[in-house]
């Protein structure tokens, strides 16, 4: 009895080496070339080179800056402006109005520029001081553009 059940468990075991084997006929490989290419990827900044002239109280002073898209994929984009002096505050053409935090301000998601719609767009940031501001001379404010590729 113990041979019979030895000697089935054997057959078993052979059995299912032989199944095994016959499965990696079924595989198969190859090998290729291809090529590839990625979108090529172009942004910019351009601003007016005019040097905003804020006095105490002043009015409103405007600030032209244009974003664009040469890419071949949509993307969105934020405007941050930094080094900005105390208590200055930055109004964008879109609505939003905000005051200097720790010397600078941030846009987030202003808009986007498709690759099949509008490519260029021009923003107005307005500078206005406070009644009580003192002079500053010679103080760069930095202005930057973060692009995103739009991904929806």
């Amino acid at each position: 009895m113990k041979k019979k059940i030895i000697l089935g468990a054997l057959v078993l075991l052979l059995g299912a080496l032989f199944i095994s084997g016959s499965y990696a006929l079924f595989k198969s490989s190859g090998s290729g070339q291809a090529n590839i290419s990625a979108a090529t990827w172009s942004v910019s900044l351009i601003g007016n080179d005019d040097d905003i002239d804020l006095t105490s109280g002043s009015t409103e002073q405007g600030y032209i800056v244009t974003v664009k898209n040469e890419s071949e994929v949509s993307v969105t984009y934020s405007i941050k402006v930094t080094n900005l002096p105390d208590d200055v505050a930055v109004k964008l053409d879109t609505g939003q109005y905000k005051s200097e935090e720790d010397n600078e301000v941030i846009f987030e998601d202003v808009g986007e520029l498709l690759i099949n719609g509008t490519k260029q767009r021009n923003h107005t940031l307005t500078f206005t001081a406070p009644i009580d501001a003192g002079e500053v001379s010679n103080h760069k404010i930095k202005i930057d553009v973060e692009f995103k590729q739009k991904t929806s």
